[in-house]
Order: C-alpha cells, then sequence, then structure tokens
C-alpha cells in the first residue's frame, strides 16, 4: 500500500524546531501558555508605540530551555525571538526587559553592553522599570537608524 492508497486519518500540522544548544524543546499552545505569549505581543506593540514605526512582525516561541540561566534568545535577520517557558513566574518589569533586549537584538542588530539597562546580558532580579527601559529603546533605535 503506498502513502497515496492509505485513508486519511489525520491532517499534518507544522512542526517547530528550534536547532539550537540552549533550546531543549519547544513547548505545545495550551491555555497557560497562550496567555502568556499573548503577555508578549503586547510588549511587542508597546515597543511599537513607544517608538512610533511600524516594525516587522516577530515569531514568538515559548521554549523551555537546556540552561536555566538563559532568558531568551533572538535570531537576528529572521524576526524570531525564543523566550523561557519560567516567564510564568516573572513580573512585568521582568518580562518587558527580556522581551525589549531581544527585539534590541532581533530588529536593529544591537550587541550587549553592561552600561545599559536594556542590553546588559545579565537579567536583574526584580527587571527594570518600564521608565529606564523606553529612553534606552530610543536610543539603541536611533543609533540604529530606525528612530530620529
Amino acid at each position: 500500500m503506498t502513502r497515496r492508497d492509505r485513508p486519511h486519518t489525520r491532517t499534518r500540522t507544522r512542526t517547530h524546531r528550534i536547532r539550537d544548544p540552549l533550546v531543549k524543546s519547544v513547548l505545545k499552545m495550551d491555555d497557560a501558555l497562550f496567555k502568556q505569549r499573548r503577555r508578549i505581543i503586547e510588549m511587542l506593540y508597546d515597543a511599537k508605540k513607544v517608538l512610533g514605526i511600524d516594525l516587522p512582525r516577530v515569531q514568538i516561541r515559548i521554549v523551555e530551555m537546556a540552561n536555566g540561566e538563559v532568558s531568551g534568545i533572538s535570531f537576528v535577520g529572521k524576526n524570531s525571538i525564543v523566550i523561557s517557558h519560567e516567564i510564568a513566574d516573572w513580573t512585568e518589569q521582568e518580562l518587558l526587559r527580556t522581551v525589549w533586549h531581544e527585539l534590541g537584538h532581533a530588529w536593529f542588530n544591537a550587541s550587549h553592553d553592561e552600561s545599559c539597562p536594556l542590553m546588559s546580558a545579565y537579567r536583574p532580579p526584580g527587571g527594570v522599570p518600564r521608565a529606564k527601559l523606553v529612553p534606552a529603546l530610543r536610543r539603541i533605535a536611533a543609533e540604529a537608524g530606525g528612530v530620529q
């Protein structure tokens, strides 16, 4: 029996694999994960409003990280960010800082800068107030030529 002769028993779904040693697995979407993803999407919209420019759509994946110290990963040129599934336990400030940090990499190709509250390589406990993140995001965008 060939593949074509078999009865159709299920639909095909596209699997999302991320080939990165820091990613252990991509989590399947459920109601709880959808709520967390929605939090991230709202923060992306907020970044667009803050900058006042139209930015490309970003693919979001919530994953189990192989290394517990990594909060997120961005894929430059692919408009894709990966965030740790531990976000359910994070405050809004912690998540906002991580999402905007990854956007700094994905949209503006920004490097880590320990003197910047947004682009520091380490996530400070408790997060960073939005009032400090907004000027940092605008500066990064301006340096990349995205905003005046």
